[in-house]
């Protein structure tokens, strides 16, 4: 390939993504693309000595909006260049006091303080010597001070950043939406109208509103179940005194005490089984191209859309053609049924969240496809299989429907035991029943965030 002719393709191309990412926040193509043909560019250029005068790695492309008044900084903000060598980052820092942390993608800000008070908000600009002012919007932010509790003058340098979560909320409203977290963060703090900024905060508000009003509506029912657990008085009519003498008689009752160890085996079994299969499943789907691939793919929500109730009869019906007797098998079937398309669509939601580079690299460096699956795959996906467990432990673990008409004559698991016990009224033992399962649930979800934190803090 003609070197030079490659530097002018680079150059040409890296400029048109700097201008559709940073003026017109319309990316055309992803920051890992951008920065792997920013280093070959850079490569070339070290190769061939031959840097054009309008080459990215010599100038910057953020432009200045005309309609915003252009600030110059008291001192350059300089770049490290996107150095991946610790000597050039060791020489750029030279002796002065750094801290290095995970680089967050969001709109760099100065804000500016006047005796102790906020008095300007100017972005990067062009080159780090002059950007726009933006005091208006960043008045706006909930998060910066408009006063210190000392007088003094301050320059702070940092990211004005907008989350996921919130990049989410704000671009259903929008007409236009943003392509990432960071545009949005630049579109809404370079507005000319302050009053959208604004806005975007009040917005904040009222979803923080309505996310107590579904919440409260979710689990006020919940507490009262679980208050009236501890009722003394047998039809829950009104509140009579506070007992636990419904859990002492529970706990003794062995009808009670088989369903609940029943339930559990038969929860533990339908999550080993159902990630087993679903770690395989989605690790197929999602890295290997096959006959019939796209058909299978498909055909793996229709357990998720039909109803219960119309696989649970499907199943009872080959269940007896067959002549398989009643018991915990079929309900394990049953319920890997149902579980096992939602533990593979988890886990391909975090296999999509990835990519295949540390697996290449894995491979390339001599482990084979056994170790890499071990020691790079599952352990990047772990996450996903960790949520896809949870998943089927608690649909498992809850389920009537198939419980209820795979289950044989001899033993029930708890919820539809519950159900049966409820049919002659919610008395405080029905009660404490279901705030068992809730607690249950509880430390499920418990231990399933403790595992996914303590593998987070053995990552980082």
């Amino acid at each position: 390939m003609n070197k030079i002719k490659r530097i002018k393709e680079l150059v040409d191309l890296l400029n048109k993504a700097s201008i559709a990412y940073y003026k017109y926040s319309n990316p055309i193509v992803s920051d890992k693309k951008f920065d792997s043909l920013y280093d070959e560019l850079d490569s070339l250029e070290k190769e061939t000595g031959i840097i054009l005068n309008n080459s990215p790695t010599q100038t910057i492309n953020d432009e200045i909006l005309p309609e915003l008044k252009k600030v110059t900084h008291t001192r350059p903000m300089l770049s490290s260049n996107k150095t991946k060598d610790i000597a050039e980052i060791k020489k750029f820092v030279s002796k002065n006091p750094c801290v290095m942390s995970w680089k967050e993608d969001g709109l760099t800000i100065v804000v500016r303080y006047k005796d102790g008070k906020f008095v300007q908000a100017i972005t990067r600009g062009q080159g780090g010597l002059i950007g726009e002012d933006v005091t208006h919007t960043m008045r706006m932010c909930s998060d910066i001070p408009m006063m210190l509790p000392y007088s003094t003058d301050l320059q702070v340098r940092g990211e004005c950043l907008i989350s996921y979560k919130e990049f989410n909320r704000i671009n259903k409203n929008l007409v236009e939406p943003y392509k990432n977290p960071r545009n949005l963060a630049s579109g809404t703090v370079r507005q000319l109208d302050s009053s959208i900024a604004k806005k975007r905060k009040r917005l904040n508000i009222i979803s923080n509103v309505y996310a107590f009003l579904v919440y409260a509506l979710l689990y006020i029912p919940v507490a009262v179940m679980m208050v009236f657990s501890f009722n003394d008085q047998k039809y829950n009519y009104y509140w009579n005194g506070f007992t636990t003498q419904w859990y002492t008689k529970l706990f003794t009752n062995s009808t009670l005490v088989d369903s609940l160890i029943y339930s559990l085996i038969i929860a533990v079994l339908s999550t080993l089984i159902s990630v087993f299969i679903g770690t395989i499943g989605a690790l197929g789907l999602k890295r290997y191209e096959f006959k019939m691939k796209k058909f299978i793919d498909n055909m793996l929500y229709i357990p998720i859309i039909v109803p219960e109730i119309v696989l649970a009869v499907a199943l009872l019906i080959i269940f007896l053609k067959v002549g398989v007797s009643m018991g915990i098998g079929t309900i394990l079937i049953g319920h890997c049924t149902f579980c096992i398309p939602y533990a593979i669509v988890t886990i391909k939601g975090r296999i999509s969240g990835d990519n295949e580079t540390l697996e290449e690299a894995s491979m390339d460096l001599g482990a084979n496809r056994v170790q890499t699956l071990l020691r790079v795959t599952l352990p990047n996906i772990f996450p996903g299989v960790m949520s896809a467990a949870f998943l089927s432990f608690t649909m498992s673990f809850d389920d009537v429907v198939m419980s209820n008409m795979l289950a044989g004559a001899k033993q029930s698991t708890l919820p539809v035991l519950i159900l049966s016990m409820n049919k002659t009224g919610v008395t405080p033992d029905v009660n404490a029943l279901a705030t068992i399962m809730v607690l249950i649930i509880v430390a499920a979800m418990i231990l399933n965030n403790i595992i996914q934190g303590a593998l987070h803090k053995r990552v980082k």
